[in-house]
């Protein structure tokens, strides 16, 4: 009996490690293909994640963004979830506007953490490319 238990616990482990390696291969290969898009143009390409707790389970945010060096998001792609099945989508209710109106847009805490978290990635390159910081608390 328990020699069967762990033998199903061991096989859901290893089928969970696949899945996550096919899943972060597809986000990967969004991400390159999002850069070779965008290749030339004057903006910035960063992710964020985020995580909301119900219980033990952890759902999970990411999101990728680029943004323009006037401050505007140029592409916006999320991928929210338990399943390691989830891809992400792109949204473009996101697209065109300025940066910071994304943040007062979204509701949802892990979605808040995602984006203070490409926040502070953009900050940082917009600091290393010796360019002013965008106003508002997603400068930080």
């Amino acid at each position: 009996m328990l020699t069967s238990l762990l033998a199903v616990l061991f096989t859901a482990y290893v089928l969970q490690s696949i899945f996550s390696w096919f899943q972060l291969k597809r986000v990967y290969h969004l991400i390159d293909a999002v850069r070779k898009q965008h290749k030339g143009e004057n903006c910035h390409l960063v992710t964020g994640s985020g995580r909301k707790t119900f219980f033990v389970i952890k759902k999970g945010v990411f999101m990728i963004l680029v943004v323009d060096f006037d401050g505007n998001v140029a592409d916006y792609y999320d991928m929210e979830g338990y399943s390691v099945f989830i891809t992400p989508k792109q949204n473009p209710g996101y697209i065109g506007i300025p940066f910071e109106e994304v943040r007062k847009r979204l509701t949802k805490s892990s979605y808040l953490a995602a984006f203070d978290n490409a926040a502070k990635q953009l900050g940082y390159l917009r600091s290393a490319a010796n360019m002013a910081p965008f106003s508002g608390r997603s400068a930080q």
